[in-house]
């Protein structure tokens, strides 16, 4: 179940045939998940940038660091070329260089016999020891292999598959999310998708569509790790994708603005997080002649930067402040099992059943209040333009921000750029954002 499934709308631009980072045309991803007994809760994600070998076809690439308590193999060669030239791999901590090794043993497979090899894969990580027995060392070769046969354009297995599964974000089950949108053909009609390992954050920073639902959130108990971990611990990874003509230096401006997106789901760039943002473009390709030897030469193409950037300015629409959220704190899926199974999501329930939380939370003043508290009843104060919206199937509580946010790119990687994978695990629990539905957090 995803936001949107709910009636949870965030931003104005919609979402692509998958609202998937597939929904770049030529993108696919791969899983293979890990599950053995109580102890192991890991796997491999690919992310297989175009229908080629990226080793011969390259593409213009672009990274950003938040914080950098973590790995992004072949990073330092991306800023300096500018160019990915290999299949992305997403893994845990412990095993970067089994699937980095893998990946290159895979683009020597496709590459001409005679051809001199030279491959620098991109591999990023999180660590999910919390939850997966990490030094166990459990991802081989074999997995990597696997997940790349499995890759494909479409639909995107989300939650706790491949890399995402021993993952936990804000508190809660963290793991993959996805999420895409299309710009009007006036602004280019190019799609942009973002893939995420969310596997930070602490639950009381948790934001929905701007709302502070972690803060109401608190009665739901917090894992019991295997091992101690601080709340702050934990990283995000953020793969975003788009088929607009992009520089690299305009990838590295669209990766820095998905920091934004995670910043407003409560995400801080903790000292412990290793939040790392990596951007392609396939708006320019046969840059294969860029890396030959002779070529003198290259024409390509670049989207214009205020074309980029146009709907950037805080206020726009006479006057009302453009409230561009984060895409997707919502990837809802109720794939874990009870209190010590499934994917060993373990809880301390100390007998409280957390689809009794009181009701009487509503939305009142721009903020979040306890009506009997405050004595007050539910408000209609508009922010801006903060509408009611009307439906059948959801509770009249139930509140949509509308945007005045322009068609640019730079928004899309924070709008798209925070599609955590957050559920609730429990198989009697209610899933995070339908219990913030229905108590009127949102």
């Amino acid at each position: 179940m995803r936001a949107r499934d709910l009636g949870i709308t965030i931003g104005p631009l919609s979402p692509g045939e998958h609202n998937a980072i597939t929904d770049v045309p030529g993108v696919r991803v791969g899983h293979t998940t890990l599950i053995e007994g109580d102890a192991v809760r890991t796997g491999v994600t690919v992310v297989l940038p175009h229908e080629g070998e990226p080793l011969l076809d390259p593409l213009f690439a672009g990274t950003h660091r938040l914080n950098g308590n973590g790995e992004l193999t072949g990073s330092h060669w991306i800023r300096e070329s500018g160019l990915l030239a290999s299949t992305i791999g997403l893994t845990n901590t412990h095993s970067v260089g089994v699937v980095r090794d893998a990946l290159v043993a895979a683009a020597v497979a496709h590459a001409p016999p005679e051809a001199a090899m030279w491959s620098m894969p991109v591999v990023a990580e999180t660590y999910d020891g919390g939850l997966n027995e990490i030094n166990g060392m459990h991802v081989r070769s074999e997995h990597v292999h696997a997940a790349l046969a499995s890759a494909s354009a479409g639909a995107v297995a989300e939650g706790s598959v491949g890399s995402g599964t021993g993952m936990v974000c804000h508190g809660f089950k963290g793991g993959i999310g996805t999420s895409s949108r299309l710009l009007g053909e006036d602004a280019g009609g190019h799609a942009v998708g973002v893939l995420v390992q969310a596997n930070h954050g602490r639950r009381e920073r948790l934001r929905v569509n701007g709302h502070p639902v972690g803060e109401r959130l608190d009665a739901i108990p917090l894992p019991l790790f295997s091992v101690d971990m601080p709340p702050e611990a934990g990283s995000i990874i953020v793969i975003i994708a788009t088929d607009a003509p992009l520089l690299p230096g305009q990838c590295d401006r669209l990766a820095q603005r998905a920091a934004l997106g995670i910043a407003r789901s409560g995400g801080s760039g903790e000292n412990s997080s290793g939040d790392l943002m990596f951007c392609f473009a396939t708006g320019n390709r046969g840059l294969s002649a860029v890396i030959d030897e002779q070529t003198h030469a290259l024409a390509v193409t670049m989207l214009g930067h205020a074309r980029r950037h146009r709907g950037g300015d805080p206020e726009c629409d006479g006057g009302r402040r453009h409230d561009a959220r984060p895409r997707g704190v919502g990837r809802l899926r109720p794939r874990s099992g009870g209190a010590a199974g499934g994917h060993g999501l373990r809880y301390e329930v100390r007998g409280h059943d957390p689809g009794a939380l009181p009701v009487d939370l509503r939305l009142g003043r721009g903020r979040l209040h306890r009506p009997a508290l405050e004595g007050r009843a539910q408000h209609d104060h508009r922010l801006g333009a903060l509408d009611r919206v009307q439906r059948p199937d959801l509770p009249d509580e139930m509140l949509q921000r509308r945007h005045c946010l322009g068609p640019h790119l730079e928004q899309q990687a924070l709008l798209t750029g925070h599609a955590m994978a957050l559920f609730d695990p429990r198989p009697a629990g209610k899933h995070v954002l339908q219990l913030a539905a229905r108590t009127g957090l949102l």
